[in-house]
């Protein structure tokens, strides 16, 4: 083209291609001057669609569209803070920036290139880097309804962090934190929780998310009970706690050293082949399925103490028992002993011996004893009960009623207390006579030999044989008296008596010479015949002889009479005594 001016712009060019421009002078006839010839390039157009294709915490990839025009290639830098970090030239629609500053923002610049080195103009986009993920992430606490988290803080910028829990693939909660560590609270006990934590940017770009997973402690068993206790187990029971549970971790010791431990399933458990009369401590926790244990309940319980062994009834009276044991071995305090009658108890107490003697009891009764250990808690071991009847009260004021010379006859009143009947025996020399039961308040025993002394026990008897004490008396048969008693000579002053000895025991006779009502004379003698001298003539007495016995019991008398000659019989009879020894015959008169 031909200008009148010395300026000229040649515009449609296509961008990047270099061009060759002639200029000439011409003159108003058409000369040419020579040619200046001169050349350049259009500038290339800068890339197109430029986007950020993948961001990582270290690195920035971009991507662009190949522009219209010559392009050789692609001039890129990558600044911060208006400072050039990174800058190069590349021939390929795209590149990634790489050794980047975690969480920081980058500015990219890309020029399409010449090979001449000519530049577009500078397509502009940011970008920032993701943070770092939190580092060291850990659990620092678990509680039945709480999970603690806690972390390092990445490298490279963080504005905060970004948290979220989730249970079976939901999420329970979201958080948002300035912190290194967070508490989710709320939880349900013995779940399994999964956590996610990501750096965050002030622009909300978040990091990879670092996941870990807890399981809330579960709840310990609730209601903890003793259902049991004997003398070597006790027996527990509790209720299902709330939350996830797989099993029971239940432990058992004593004095601090663990005894028994058992993992369970159910709601109860037994511990037996226990010591007898130790206390023990109990600590159940609740388990899940991966051993997580929830905090111990405690509880402890003493088994119960042995009963006593080899009790018996030492001593019995009509108003008290005794009772003797062996003792106990272990931590034993006492023993708890009652007494009861009828279902009703009548005495109970504790006593530090192993024996007792329950007194002021009823004559004739059966009594219950019942005898327990007892430990220092108080704890009472399994009772060891036997039984005794208080012996009954012997007879009361027993008593000879009658004596004859063969038999005897007693009579007594009932005592204080429960009576059956009565044993009453007969005994002489040692030697049981008779032997018998009665239900009356009397017995006569005969057939007994007289002047004998006769021992006699009565004893009252209860319906199972039960005797008392026996009331003891004796008696005398009174003895045979005299027999054949006869007057032997009578003078007009004296009569002479002979008489048998009686059967049975003698010991000597007493004698009596009475007239009217009269008691002349009265003596003892040892023999079978007497005298009675100095009486007067011609009156008739009265002759008794009793049998005597060495305690001075008599027999009944023996009586007979006779009368002292007169005088003159005495006279006639002393003469006819001279004339019979002189040998002379007297005639009677005429």
């Amino acid at each position: 083209m031909t200008t009148q001016s010395n300026s000229h712009t040649f515009s449609s060019l296509i961008p990047g291609v270099e061009y060759c421009f002639h200029l000439f002078t011409q003159l108003e006839n058409g000369i040419l001057s020579k040619c200046v010839v001169t050349s350049a390039h259009t500038n290339p157009i800068p890339p197109e669609n430029i986007t950020i294709s993948q961001v990582t915490s270290v690195s920035v990839s971009l991507s662009w569209d190949t522009p219209a025009g010559e392009v050789w290639g692609y001039n890129m830098s990558c600044s911060c803070d208006d400072e050039t970090v990174q800058e190069m030239t590349t021939h390929s629609n795209s590149h990634t920036f790489s050794s980047l500053t975690p969480g920081v923002e980058y500015c990219f610049h890309v020029s399409t290139q010449l090979k001449n080195g000519t530049l577009s103009e500078s397509v502009v986009t940011d970008a920032y880097t993701k943070p770092n993920p939190p580092e060291k992430m850990q659990i620092s606490q678990v509680t039945i309804d709480s999970v603690s988290l806690s972390w390092n803080t990445p490298a490279g910028e963080v504005g905060c962090y970004n948290l979220s829990c989730s249970c079976d693939g939901k999420t329970v909660q979201e958080a948002t934190t300035d912190s290194s560590s967070h508490t989710f609270s709320s939880l349900t006990p013995g779940m399994e929780y999964c956590f996610h934590v990501s750096s965050q940017l002030k622009n909300g770009i978040l990091s990879k998310s670092v996941v870990i997973s807890a399981h809330t402690k579960p709840i310990p068993p609730e209601k903890i009970t003793i259902s049991q206790v004997t003398i070597d187990s006790v027996s527990l029971s509790w209720d299902t706690p709330v939350g996830e549970v797989w099993g029971y971790c239940v432990s058992c010791s004593s004095d601090g050293k663990t005894v028994q431990e058992v993992t369970k399933h159910s709601n109860s458990h037994t511990f037996s082949s226990l010591t007898p009369g130790v206390e023990y401590n109990f600590h159940l926790s609740s388990q899940l399925k991966n051993g997580i244990q929830s905090k111990s309940v405690e509880t402890s319980a003493h088994t119960k103490p042995n009963p006593p062994e080899n009790i018996q009834v030492s001593q019995v009276t009509s108003d008290s028992v005794s009772l003797s044991w062996d003792i106990v071995v272990g931590g034993v305090e006492g023993y708890s002993v009652s007494c009861s009658c009828d279902g009703k108890t009548v005495k109970e107490l504790t006593t530090h011996s192993n024996s007792h003697t329950f007194s002021s009891l009823t004559p004739g009764l059966e009594y219950h004893f019942h005898v327990s250990t007892q430990l220092k808690n108080g704890i009472l071991s399994e009772s060891v009960v036997t039984s005794a009847h208080t012996k009954p009260s012997h007879p009361e004021k027993i008593q000879v009623s009658q004596v004859t010379s063969d038999s005897i006859s007693l009579s007594w009143d009932t005592p204080a207390g429960e009576v059956w009947g009565y044993n009453i025996s007969c005994s002489c020399g040692g030697k049981t006579l008779q032997q018998m039961t009665t239900h009356s308040n009397s017995q006569t025993f005969s057939g007994l030999t007289p002047g004998v002394e006769y021992c006699f026990h009565v004893s009252t008897q209860l319906n199972n044989g039960i005797l008392s004490n026996a009331a003891v008396t004796s008696a005398h048969t009174k003895p045979n008296p005299p027999e054949k008693i006869q007057v032997s000579q009578v003078t007009s002053d004296s009569i002479s008596l002979s008489w048998d000895t009686p059967a049975g025991d003698v010991w000597d006779y007493s004698v009596s010479c009475s007239c009217g009502e009269k008691t002349v004379q009265e003596m003892t003698t040892h023999s079978n015949s007497h005298m009675f001298s100095g009486l007067t003539p011609g009156v008739e007495y009265c002759f008794h002889v009793s049998t005597q016995l060495k305690n001075g019991i008599l027999s009944k008398s023996a009586v007979t009479s006779a009368q002292t000659k007169t005088t003159m019989e005495k006279l006639i009879e002393d003469v006819t005594t001279q004339q019979a020894s002189t040998g002379q015959c007297s005639s009677d008169p005429a």
